[in-house]
């Protein structure tokens, strides 16, 4: 009896170890194929340039036709990336000597600078650009690619300026992958 024990033990414990052998044995390596496209984020803007001209202090100039004293420039922001994009858009200090401060609104030596979106030619709504120039407003959410933003700016000259001297503005439009 003994013996047909020992040989039922020696049987479950063979049987363990071959099946622990059989498992060790398996595949030692296995793949997986993974694709990638690159996107492409860019905007690009037309036409780029906006003249506000002679500008007499405390006074309300736009690029939106029809709006009070206007120059009909209205600008066309581009996703020429290949993914859907959000625009965005900031405003520099207008730089000359002195230099004008963007502000809320237009004091002695600080302006106000602002975009429109929707309506701009008959019923403006105008957005402040960020007195800070380094945090972007809103320009558009969800821009597809080859879609476009049209916009227009306002600017209200200072209400008083130590010169008469040219000033220049800088407006950055950026776009983030979404």
């Amino acid at each position: 009896m003994k013996s047909k024990k020992f040989l039922a033990i020696a049987g479950i414990f063979s049987l363990a170890i071959m099946s622990l052998s059989l498992a060790a044995i398996g595949a030692t390596s296995a793949d997986v194929t993974a694709t990638v496209t690159p996107g492409i984020v860019s905007v690009s803007v037309a036409d780029g340039s906006v003249a506000y001209g002679t500008v007499l202090l405390d006074t309300i100039r736009t690029t939106a036709l029809g709006d009070g004293d206007s120059i009909d420039d209205t600008q066309t922001a581009t996703n020429s990336g290949t993914v859907s994009v959000n625009l965005g858009v900031r405003s520099s200090d207008a730089v000359g000597a002195p230099s004008w401060n963007l502000a809320a609104v237009s004091g002695s030596d600080a302006f106000y600078h602002g975009f429109c979106t929707t309506t701009c030619d008959s019923l403006p709504i105008w957005n402040a650009f960020n007195v800070d120039n380094t945090t972007y407003s809103s320009l558009a959410a969800g821009v597809a690619a080859s879609g476009s933003q049209v916009f227009d700016l306002k600017i209200i000259t200072p209400t008083s300026s130590t010169d008469s001297g040219a000033h220049t503005i800088t407006v950055t439009v950026q776009a983030t992958a979404i």
